[in-house]
Formats: structure tokens, sequence, C-alpha cells
């Protein structure tokens, strides 16, 4: 994980990576998006995920982007799901994640 980077949820893939939501500032002020990081079943980050085994995006159009639950579907994507505040107001935000198990370079399919 990068130096900013909280994750505060994870599951096991059924291939035995285990996938991480969070959030990470994007620079040194409160701005904080999405984040994603994949790991091998050995812990260390699965490469073929992202960029260097993780994915970072803003999801709402707030500054306080940030990932708290996630859950693998079946055909193996990832869905992730947390706050997008927009304007000072709450929002929640669900996306799916553009990897598949296999890997492919990913973030967000809207």
């Amino acid at each position: 994980v990068g130096p900013s980077d909280v994750l505060t949820a994870a599951k096991l893939q059924a291939t035995g990576k285990i996938v991480a939501v969070g959030f990470t500032r994007q620079s040194l002020n409160v701005n904080k998006d999405f984040v994603v990081v994949r790991y091998n079943a050995d812990g260390a980050r699965d490469t073929s995920f992202g960029t260097g085994g993780r994915a970072a995006a803003a999801i709402g159009g707030g500054f306080f982007d940030g990932g708290h639950a996630l859950a693998i579907q079946a055909d193996g994507r990832i869905v992730v799901a947390g706050s997008a505040p927009h304007r000072w107001e709450e929002s929640m935000a669900v996306r799916r994640v553009g990897c598949s198990l296999h890997g492919h370079r990913c973030w967000p399919k809207r």
C-alpha cells in the first residue's frame, strides 16, 4: 500500500487472492479517493492488478471519497461501496471495478 493509503475492508477471492478497499490521499491536502489493492496468497502485491497491485479513483465529486466495503461477484468482478460526498452533502457510492479475477487493467467501469 502507498504511504497515504488506509484500507478499511478486505475479502478473499476464490483464487486465494486478497482484495482490500479504502481511501488514499492523492496529495498532502484532505482530498481523498477510493483505493483498491490486491494481494497474492503469499501477501505480495498482485502486480497484474491496476498499477503495481493498486488502483485509485475519484468516485464522487467531493473531497472525501472513500471505500468502506466490498463484495466479490460470482463472475469475479469486484464491487466497492463507500462515501462520496458532494458539496457538503453525504452521498453513497457503489461501483464495479473494471478488473476480473484474471487481473486485467482496471478502474472504474461506471
